[in-house]
């Protein structure tokens, strides 16, 4: 059966996928199968509406979905990683146990998502454009994840400091202690 994968803005068809599902399948499974046959042809879905797609342990590890609408997608054991994802919606996806290393999520909506018993507690873009996200866990961990640097335990906010307070440039040394500041009272607010 074709299955059409349309742009979230313009609704134009960005690809048309041949899928072997049954017709009765519910819509979560037709959209999860044409993005893995779109993926695996090298297509780009960049802004491209995938809301609610069931892609529980895909491989979309190096996918270009900037800009798409992601939002209730189950994303649980994906391999995102180096995964274009700027700009993506994905509030209330379940991302649980979802390999995001070195995905990019600048300007990403994440609010929401089931990120595997983590809580996004803060996210904050340096002037230069680089982001910072904390999360705690529910079992009382936390994670700070800024570009490339991931901070994982009960003392990432002072490893974050410490690697902060390494920063060449002045300013942006100060702003980064400022975000990690800004990290901590939404911890203690927590």
């Amino acid at each position: 059966m074709k299955y059409e994968i349309k742009n979230r803005w313009t609704q134009q068809v960005q690809f048309t996928a041949e899928i072997d599902c049954d017709e009765g399948a519910s819509v979560r499974i037709k959209l999860g199968l044409a993005i893995k046959v779109a993926l695996k042809g090298g297509a780009d879905l960049r802004g491209a509406y995938l809301r609610g797609a069931d892609l529980c342990r895909a491989n979309l590890s190096y996918a270009n979905l900037s800009y798409a609408n992601l939002s209730y997608a189950n994303l649980s054991y994906a391999n995102l990683s180096y995964a274009d994802l700027r700009g993506a919606d994905l509030r209330g996806a379940d991302l649980g146990n979802a390999d995001l290393s070195n995905a990019n999520l600048r300007g990403g909506d994440l609010r929401g998502a089931d990120l595997g018993g983590l809580i996004l507690l803060a996210r904050a873009t340096r002037s230069d454009g680089h982001e910072y996200f904390a999360w705690s866990s529910i079992l009382g961990g936390m994670v700070i994840k800024a570009g490339c640097r991931t901070w994982i335990g009960e003392d990432a906010i002072e490893q974050a400091r410490e690697h902060c307070q390494t920063t060449t440039y002045e300013h942006y040394r100060a702003e980064a202690l400022r975000i990690v500041d800004f990290v901590e009272a939404a911890r203690a607010a927590a």
